[in-house]
Parts: C-alpha cells; sequence; structure tokens
C-alpha cells in the first residue's frame, strides 16, 4: 500500500509540474496528499478513534480546497499541511489499539461502510 501511495503522489506531482504556477503546483501536491491521509487515517479507525482529529483533518481540508478554489495557494497549501498532520495523528491513535478489540472491530465495520458510500 505504501509503494501504491507513493506512485499515486508522484503522478499527482509530475502532473502538477505542467502547471505553470509553482504555487500552484505546491498547493495541488499538499492537497492530494492530505486526501491521501485522511484516506489512510478512515481505513485505520480514524473516525472512531481519533474523532476530534479527523473532524479537524476534515475542517483543514475543506479550507484548504476553498482557498485553491478562491487562488490563494499558499493558504491553501497550508491548510492542506495541517489536514496531513491532523489524518496521521489521528492514524496513529487508532494504530495503537488492539486490533482484536471489540472497539477496533466496530471501527473496521464503519471504515468499510463509508468506503462502499
Amino acid at each position: 500500500m505504501r509503494h501504491g501511495r507513493i506512485a499515486v503522489v508522484a503522478l499527482i506531482a509530475a502532473l502538477a509540474c505542467a502547471c505553470s504556477n509553482k504555487g500552484k503546483q505546491e498547493a495541488a501536491v499538499a492537497l492530494d496528499e492530505a486526501r491521501l491521509s485522511i484516506g489512510d487515517a478512515r481505513k485505520s479507525g480514524g473516525d472512531s478513534f481519533a474523532a476530534k482529529q479527523m473532524t479537524e483533518a476534515d475542517r483543514q481540508l475543506d479550507a484548504a480546497e476553498k482557498s485553491f478554489q478562491a487562488g490563494n495557494y499558499t493558504k491553501a497549501q497550508q491548510s492542506a499541511q495541517q489536514a496531513t498532520e491532523a489524518a496521521r495523528v489521528a492514524r496513529s491513535e487508532a494504530s495503537k489499539l488492539p486490533k482484536k478489540s471489540p472497539k477496533a472491530a466496530k471501527a473496521k465495520k464503519t471504515a468499510k461502510a463509508k468506503e462502499k458510500k
């Protein structure tokens, strides 16, 4: 999974290089990294075990996307990086729990249900 993620980020970075604006490129890469990090955190049970961090990650990603749309690429990049960090913390918190605990099983079910939507 790690290699696939790296390949996706590399592809996105390569595509972003085609853009003429360096700030726009960097913001686009940061947004994609945030989306991937949030997805990874959700798959790890972040919504169940680190809801506060996941809420923050979602809030920062939303702010990043709005800033990007408005052309404020510096702010978009900063917000995307904050979203990535919040998602990483959520994933870390979720991974600390025993995999066979009832909470972990419930989180796994919740994550699978959200993936199907």
